[in-house]
């Protein structure tokens, strides 16, 4: 299966060359900082404090000192922030393990829906915040109402995020792949979720399915790392909230996730749409909710250990 992924390289800690449509990128930094320079003259400062959700993020382009910047409590780009205020092009490959990502108080996502995980002062996360990845969700994007007329208000969206959805809706739903990774692209669904992964990278060949691939975020997370006994529910979690949000984001019916610790797939679950919607979330523990799936697991009592990447 040929997969359309970018890639992100690692040279050595805290340096990474990142290979994108819009040409290779490096990106340098530690934990709540890291610059990005870009082969365009683009150069983007991320700044953050890990653990508490604030962090500042500004993108300077040739002959213009300023062209973004902002600042918020909250984790995650919004889809609306991301149109608003994105670059002109964005790389396929989300890379960005050590930053902390920005959302604006006026995000389009329905806090009833979307998880906002807390962390504790100590930076390590607890079992409740670990729940609440994979409780909540990103919006669903109706794409068949958007192509018959249907308005941003009508919808409840965001102007912005909905005239873009109009502007690709006849093409995600004739299944053009092409339309399914700028549809991610412009959209990001997971970079609320950059907390607990890092090198997102998606690809497909065919419209029914989306794949994804992650490095699972746990030294920053879990104070035994990969003993700890939270690892389990951490990495099922995530990859659980990765799958809900891209079958909320496109009109696939399945979605392959494989999540990494170091250079080994740790996990790999194909997700069901149909399975999904009969799940309950609140109740059910991620490893249980991950076990009613086709899967490859590689985390049992406190170990780990490579599995093979499942396919379709």
């Amino acid at each position: 299966m040929a997969l359309r992924f970018r890639k992100s390289i690692t040279i050595f800690p805290g340096v990474k060359i990142n290979i994108g449509k819009t040409g290779p990128s490096l990106s340098v930094g530690v934990p709540g900082f890291r610059k990005t320079y870009h082969t365009d003259g683009r150069v983007t400062t991320t700044v953050g404090l890990p653990g508490t959700g604030l962090s500042w993020t500004e993108t300077s382009r040739p002959n213009q000192q300023r062209s973004s910047a902002a600042s918020t409590q909250s984790q995650g780009n919004t889809r609306a922030d991301n149109i608003n205020d994105r670059n002109p092009q964005v790389e396929r490959t989300v890379s960005a393990a050590e930053t902390i990502p920005t959302t604006p108080s006026d995000s389009p996502k329905s806090s009833e829906n979307v998880a906002r995980p807390t962390r504790k002062a100590n930076n390590y996360i607890d079992a409740e915040s670990i729940k609440s990845i994979y409780t909540g969700s990103d919006d669903i994007i109706e794409w068949t109402e958007i192509a018959a007329g249907a308005d941003a208000d009508e919808l409840l969206m965001d102007e912005a995020v909905w005239k873009y959805c109009k502007k690709v809706a006849n093409k995600v739903l004739a299944g053009d792949i092409d339309a399914y990774l700028d549809t991610i692209e412009e959209l990001r669904p997971v970079d609320d979720l950059l907390l607990y992964g890092c090198d997102f990278e998606f690809g497909t060949d065919k419209s029914s399915y989306m794949e994804v691939e992650f490095n699972a975020i746990v030294e920053d997370l879990l104070p035994r790392g990969i003993n700890d006994p939270k690892l389990e529910e951490l990495v099922c979690g995530t990859t659980i909230r990765v799958a809900k949000d891209i079958m909320a984001m496109l009109p696939v019916s399945k979605v392959i996730v494989h999540a990494v610790i170091g250079d080994d797939t740790v996990l790999s679950v194909l997700f069901e749409k149909k399975i999904m919607l009969r799940i309950d979330y609140k109740n059910t523990a991620a490893k249980d909710i991950v076990a009613k799936f086709r899967n490859n697991y590689g985390i049992i009592n406190g170990s780990v250990s490579r599995v093979k990447r499942l396919e379709i």
